[in-house]
């Protein structure tokens, strides 16, 4: 019984990690409202109700795009900073935990809604 759940609930996982990072954005730029998380957040929520394929792809496309840019820009920044130096490391461990993350789980995704 359990496995079941628990496969079900990893079924999710691409959204759930969409979902959280959008949280953590949102929540960072807590001061200002941020509309486009907001509609992120709540696109993944209708696409995990009624399971439309084309906003699978949309929202994979959105996020995949916006996590490569990300990445770019980390690489940018790292080269900038002193070599070898922690708060380097840690911005580049931060940038492909993150958005390497959201970029492998936009690619999973829409598979998943291919079935």
């Amino acid at each position: 019984m359990k496995t079941v759940q628990f496969k079900k609930i990893l079924s999710y996982l691409p959204e759930i990690f969409i979902i959280g990072v959008s949280a953590i954005w949102f929540v960072d730029n807590l001061p200002t409202v941020n509309y486009f998380v907001l509609a992120i957040i709540a696109l993944t929520l209708v696409m995990m109700k009624w399971k439309v394929s084309a906003l699978a792809f949309l929202l994979s496309l959105i996020v995949g795009l916006g996590s490569a840019y990300m990445i770019i820009a980390g690489f940018s920044e790292w080269q900038e900073m002193a070599a070898g130096s922690s708060a380097a490391w840690q911005l580049l461990l931060g940038v492909l935990l993150m958005f390497g993350g959201a970029l492998v789980m936009s690619i999973i995704m829409p598979m998943k809604y291919l079935r």
